[in-house]
């Protein structure tokens, strides 16, 4: 007899550490192609893809913060930015991170309109990526100021 959705904190395996909310740090590792959920202002979140196979750079080389590269759609044009999981603002497009994100009300309860969300994002990218006009355009960089990364 289920009473309603299952609390997150039940969804974690024992003896795993996991995000609990959406904002919270975690170190995952992205490879080019790997769909995320991202966010640049810590309110709304969208989807992106990585670029980059390997981490890059990091705002103090002792922290060992890393950013991986991605793509994301912004008003019909390709743009790109740097996808930072240790700031919680980065996650992969997966089983439990949806949970995450539903939980807090970022995205629907129904996971039928999530996987339209992916695939809807995906032919979108898919379109801007192999459309002739477009492949020659310069991307877009988007960049969150350094301030919005250290003062949460």
């Amino acid at each position: 007899m289920s009473l309603g959705p299952t609390p997150l904190y039940d969804l974690i395996p024992p003896g795993r550490v996991a995000p609990r909310n959406p904002l919270d740090a975690h170190p995952y590792t992205f490879h080019a192609g790997d769909v995320v959920w991202f966010t640049l202002d810590r309110r709304a979140w969208q989807l992106g893809r990585v670029t980059s196979t390997d981490p890059t750079g990091s705002v103090d080389p002792s922290s060992g913060i890393k950013f991986w590269t991605g793509i994301f759609v912004q008003d019909n044009k390709l743009s790109t930015t740097s996808f930072t999981p240790l700031y919680g603002t980065a996650k992969p497009d997966v089983p439990y991170v949806r949970r995450v994100l539903r939980w807090a009300r970022v995205l629907p309860d129904d996971d039928s309109a999530i996987t339209e969300m992916v695939s809807s994002f995906m032919a979108e990218l898919d379109w801007l990526t192999l459309d002739p006009r477009i492949q020659n355009t310069p991307i877009r960089v988007v960049f969150r100021p350094l301030v919005d990364r250290m003062d949460y």
